[in-house]
């Protein structure tokens, strides 16, 4: 009876080794993956971060150009124009779609 006893506590006690050890490696693989985790964040914040800047910039930048943009287009005149080597245009003529629908046919 006491051996049957002493089996049992043996194996109740490689039992609980086993739950712990499988515990300890459970914990160990979640706090490097929580590590790799948090260091991927802190990358992607960072990178966030300075993407703002540059967008920052690139707003001002675009804001600038976009300023002498329509001062050279305000400064633009017909004397500037020909100056330049533009000759005014004397037939103007348009293009307008024709109706297409009433020129098609069906043929058998």
């Amino acid at each position: 009876m006491t051996k049957v006893l002493i089996n049992k506590i043996e194996k109740i006690t490689e039992i609980q080794e086993k739950l712990f050890w499988s515990f300890v490696a459970i914990v160990a693989i979640l706090a490097v993956s929580y590590g790799f985790l948090m260091r991927d964040l802190v990358v992607k914040v960072v990178a966030r971060q300075n993407l703002e800047k540059e967008i920052v910039a690139m707003s001002s930048q675009v804001g600038i150009l976009e300023t002498k943009y329509f001062e050279q287009k305000n400064a633009i005149t017909m004397q500037t124009a020909e100056q330049i080597g533009f000759v005014e245009a004397k037939n103007i003529n348009y293009l307008s779609a024709a109706n297409v629908s009433s020129n098609l046919s069906l043929r058998n």
